[in-house]
């Protein structure tokens, strides 16, 4: 059976189950498109899910303020100074 055979079939078979059932099938549907839209791409340390759209729109704003950025060679001169401190 072809994928587009299998929808039509499926579209016949949504209209056979019960309810409960339906709502359940339903709503897997949407998280699964849902998910598929907007992916997890990591983990706060919390736990918490990060999305891409979220994390987007951090770089987005994180790029927009290059003057916060600290070359690599300035980093490591930090680095330096704290553990002489």
């Amino acid at each position: 059976m072809t994928i587009a055979e299998q929808r039509s079939h499926a579209v016949e078979l949504l209209n056979k189950i019960d309810d409960d059932f339906f709502a359940a099938v339903y709503t897997m549907l949407e998280t699964y498109t849902r998910l598929k839209e907007d992916p997890i791409i990591g983990y706060e340390a919390d736990g918490t899910a990060v999305r891409s759209s979220v994390a987007l729109e951090q770089f987005e704003e994180d790029l927009s303020k290059p003057e916060e950025f600290v070359s690599l060679e300035d980093f490591k001169e930090q680095l330096n100074a704290r553990s002489a401190a």
